[in-house]
């Protein structure tokens, strides 16, 4: 049993601090990865990028060119909190493949 209970804390860690990205990006949006690592205690980077990759994906947060910097140069802004529920529809038609099929679509 101690092995159960021990991945269930871990679990609620871990969606404790995607929430607490979330509303490090909603106050102060946008920022850089490094940025977001030195704002939230005991983040380190390889954890960071994780939580990154998969707020991301979902769609909670979205990568902006970062302000001032060079154009290769990601951050990182708010665009849903976490947890909320996603329209699946809406993030259906603004996928990148479907906008390509639509627009192969209109052209025969």
């Amino acid at each position: 049993m101690p092995i159960k209970s021990n991945q269930n804390r871990r679990s609620l860690l871990k969606e404790q601090k995607k929430q607490e990205i979330t509303a490090l990006l909603k106050e102060r949006s946008p920022m850089e990865p490094s940025a977001i690592i030195r704002a939230i205690s005991d983040l380190n980077l390889v954890t960071a990028n994780r939580y990154l990759d998969e707020l991301f994906t979902t769609g909670h947060i979205r990568k902006v060119p970062a302000p001032g910097k060079r154009k290769n140069i990601r951050a990182y802004e708010y665009r849903n909190t976490y947890g909320a529920k996603m329209d699946i529809v809406s993030v259906a038609l603004s996928h990148p493949l479907h906008r390509l099929g639509m627009f192969m679509a209109d052209k025969k």
